[in-house]
């Protein structure tokens, strides 16, 4: 399988270790480049399948529900067909360092404190998973890594019990078989209990440390016995001579830890976090008198945060110059829009003067021009009536001496025309000796130069209601009739 790329993505590079489910890989994720593991799950045939699934469905979920500093990061998950039959895989960060099984065959004898140490991060990551209503279920030397750097990783969550669902043994296992591995498995698991909780894994924690401290898990022999042990006798007591050295308190802690009965085991991971933690702070050795691997690991660990300091100032100087910059910017950017908005309110104010300025010109016109119309107006109207009035007193007058001439012409004279009470009207027969005095010669001459003074007159008149600057007087004996006679004064 080496060389095979699933999903399009991840490409198996070598395996790491095989378990009883499948099968661990270092991968290369090819879209992030990025190293990674890869966890492959092969799927048994028949009826089996399906609770494969399950378990590994069960995996998933607890992995990518548990973040922590003690617990392997989930990526991603998926299925593929490989090597002619169909694999579940599990993508998870990759992680260098050894397991603790690896460091109990290795590393002989280890000082209690740095085993405490370890336990106390592996009983971190359970309070954690507890919390969330996860149980491991698999806790033993095999699946807790210590890294190069001296932390501890908890692997596999395969096979964690989801709380909240109420599931049962039997439902996720088959029937009258236990999960895990029979050395550290807990009484109530070896005897397939349908209701298991949290301390279960704390029984599994203390077989662990059992074994760090003294070489060998509390129980050993075959699967019968194994199951038999562990759930009918009382683990072997820690002496003296199995675990020279070690605080009582940390003893009394393993052995309780190793309870039958889960209601005598502490109540929960936090509890036994803070005990290991106790132990460590009351019983630290001298910084002179450290151990070699532990005074390596502590070197190690110094130097670390060394380097993380420095590229963490690194990191925040680089933050503080782009911020400053970015702010810098913004500034500037801020000013230039202020003095844009400043220009358009200036240009604003000017064109709304303007506007006004232009306004109150057009209305002093349009006032000037209804004064000059008002003006002209009245003069059309002063002298259409002076013109109106000329013509009626004008044809009046015509009328008048036209009547009184015809009279003369036809021997009727009359005296309204001259008279200023009215003339009665004439008679017919007329008594000798009172007929009336012919008029002189020169009286019809009189009466048309009458006629033009009495329209120039009035034309004058008109003029003057006008306010007109030209006088309408013609020159005397210059001027013309409305006939286009000559004015001339009597």
């Amino acid at each position: 399988m080496e060389g095979t790329t699933l999903g399009g993505r991840y490409h198996l590079k070598r395996r790491l270790g095989s378990g009883g489910m499948g099968d661990v890989w270092a991968a290369e994720d090819e879209r992030m480049h990025r190293p990674v593991a890869v966890k492959l799950v092969r799927m048994p045939p028949g009826a089996e399948a399906e609770e494969a699934e399950r378990r590994f469905a069960h995996e998933v979920r607890s992995l990518g529900n548990l973040p922590h500093r003690h617990t392997v990061t989930a990526h991603d998950w998926g299925e593929a067909a490989l090597a002619g039959g169909r694999v579940l895989y599990l993508v998870m960060e990759l992680l260098r360092g050894r397991t603790l099984a690896q460091v109990f065959r290795e590393d002989r004898p280890l000082p209690w404190y740095d085993l405490v140490n370890w336990g106390c991060q592996t009983a971190e990551a359970l309070a954690a998973a507890h919390r969330r209503g996860i149980l491991h279920r698999d806790i033993k030397p095999q699946n807790v890594l210590l890294t190069e750097t001296g932390v501890v990783k908890v692997l596999d969550f395969g096979l964690a019990k989801i709380l909240t669902d109420s599931l049962r043994i039997g439902r996720s296992t088959a029937a009258g078989s236990a999960m895990g591995t029979f050395a550290y498995t807990s009484p109530e698991q070896c005897a397939g209990y349908a209701d298991i909780g949290p301390r279960t894994d704390l029984y599994s924690l203390g077989c662990m440390l059992y074994e760090g401290l003294t070489g060998r898990p509390p129980f050993a022999g075959e699967r019968i016995a194994l199951l038999f042990q562990q759930v009918h006798t009382p683990a072997p007591p820690l002496t003296a001579e199995l675990a020279p050295g070690v605080p009582e308190g940390v003893i009394a802690l393993v052995m309780r830890l190793l309870a039958k009965d889960p209601a005598e085991r502490p109540e929960s991971a936090a509890r036994v976090v803070a005990g290991l933690r106790a132990q460590l702070d009351a019983h630290a050795p001298a910084e002179g008198h450290l151990p070699p691997a532990t005074a390596r690991l502590r070197r190690r660990a110094e130097e670390e945060a060394a380097v993380l300091r420095g590229e963490a100032e690194r990191t925040a100087a680089e933050i503080r110059e782009n911020a400053e910059r970015a702010a810098e910017a913004l500034h500037e950017q801020a000013r230039a829009v202020l003095a844009q908005a400043r220009s358009a309110a200036v240009r604003a104010v000017d064109t709304a003067e303007e506007a006004v300025d232009a306004a109150r010109a057009r209305q002093a016109e349009a006032q000037e021009a209804a004064v000059r119309t008002v003006a002209s107006a009245r003069r059309r109207a002063d002298t259409i009536l002076g013109r109106a009035v000329v013509g009626a007193v004008g044809t009046r007058l015509r009328a008048l001496v036209e009547v009184w001439v015809r009279d003369q012409e036809n021997g009727r004279p009359r005296s309204g025309l001259w008279d200023k009470k009215p003339s009665t009207p004439s008679t017919p027969a007329l008594r000798p000796g009172h007929e009336p005095a012919p008029p002189p010669p020169e009286a019809g001459e009189y009466a048309r130069r009458l006629h033009v003074r009495m329209r120039h007159g009035a034309v004058r008149t008109g003029l003057r209601r006008q306010g007109g600057t030209r006088s309408a007087t013609p020159p005397t004996g210059t001027g013309a009739t409305g006939r286009g006679e000559p004015a001339e004064t009597p």
